[in-house]
């Protein structure tokens, strides 16, 4: 059951409907001048004020995912210190988390339920602590709570460039700075920005696999980057086109959509999101691949943690790439191809 804000609900009780008769006797409706629709500002902070439930149900379903994985013997709780007997839960129960953190059951519940709860920085770095989060989990959690995480709790952001004055030009000339290493710049919502001449060779290579079983027409949707035209990595991923290139596509797509959500929630801070970002969502509801599936399990891909993809090439030979992604600034994020060797 879908809940409509107050506004629409108050402008909906102010009009009113009488039944009357005109001036020739006939029976008819009249509807008062008093009905008034929202104004643009209204709309907006209803707008908002969706957005901030959306929030608050994300930050308690990403704590739930990381209570849920860790367990008893990890989080160093201590056998047999259960009142309740056999553990029945996967992972840690709440009030095992709270104690940990040193917080109150009911609260932390409230917390992990999306209730109304406006937790400090202080107890979220609490939560990251006793949940035994990585560096890029905590900066996600203290995102989603609406917090700027303090010096020394940062994770390493990589390269750096200047937030004002970024412009396509400086994309591109960053990339083919890098020479025969394959390099991408990506926004946050994994549009490809620019590229260097090595990386359009590399998805040359590999979109044009004649072997093959997709019609041309599937080919060449591939990877648009290979004619140098835009392309969203992980809407990419999804298509049937990725199956035959990768040697093992669900991998990549788990860590394609756990990148997806870790800039995402720093180009957002876990607040709105923009209408492409919402169209990628929707594209990952909809496929029938596994996105959804790691979408739900609040999968992260932090930068700085390098990865191994095997692709299949037209010359039918199995290359690993070798990739390593940094981010450059809030919305902006450099993928390379560090080093490429053909798979025994």
């Amino acid at each position: 059951m879908v809940s409509l804000p107050h506004s629409y609900l108050r402008n909906a009780r102010s009009t009113s409907a009488t039944v009357g008769r005109d001036g020739g006797g006939q029976r008819g409706l009249q509807v008062s001048d008093s009905l008034e629709l929202p104004s643009v500002e209204q709309s907006r902070t209803d707008a908002r004020a969706l957005e901030c439930i959306r929030s608050r149900r994300e930050l308690g379903a990403f704590l739930r995912s990381r209570r849920e994985r860790l367990t008893a013997v990890a989080a160093g709780v201590p056998a047999g210190s259960s009142s309740r007997g056999r553990r029945r839960v996967r992972g840690l129960r709440r009030d095992e988390v709270a104690a940990l953190a040193g917080l109150s059951t009911a609260w932390y519940t409230r917390l992990e339920q999306g209730q109304q709860v406006n937790p400090s920085e202080g107890c979220l770095q609490a939560l990251a602590d006793a949940l035994r989060l990585q560096d890029h989990e905590r900066e996600h959690l203290v995102r989603l709570g609406g917090k700027t995480l303090h010096a020394g709790h940062t994770a390493d952001a990589g390269v750096e460039c200047p937030e004002e004055g970024w412009s396509p030009q400086m994309a591109r000339e960053l990339v083919c700075g890098l020479g025969r290493a394959p390099a991408l710049v990506l926004n946050a919502s994994w549009e490809i920005q620019a590229s260097n001449a090595s990386a359009r060779r590399l998805a040359r290579d590999v979109v044009a696999d004649e072997h093959s079983a997709l019609p041309a027409s599937g080919a060449c949707r591939r990877l648009a980057i290979a004619t140098g035209g835009p392309v969203n990595l992980v809407e990419w991923l999804l298509g049937a086109a990725a199956a035959g290139s990768l040697v093992d596509a669900d991998e990549a797509l788990r860590r394609a959509v756990g990148g997806f959500r870790y800039t995402l929630s720093a180009a957002t801070g876990g607040g709105e999101r923009d209408e492409r970002a919402r169209q990628v969502l929707l594209a990952i509801e909809a496929s029938p691949t596994q996105a959804q599936r790691f979408w739900d399990r609040r999968e992260l891909w932090a930068p700085n943690a390098p990865v191994h993809v095997a692709v299949r090439c037209a010359s039918a030979a199995v290359l690993l790439l070798h990739i390593a992604w940094a981010q450059l600034r809030r919305d902006a994020y450099l993928l390379t191809v560090f080093r490429t060797e053909v798979a025994r």
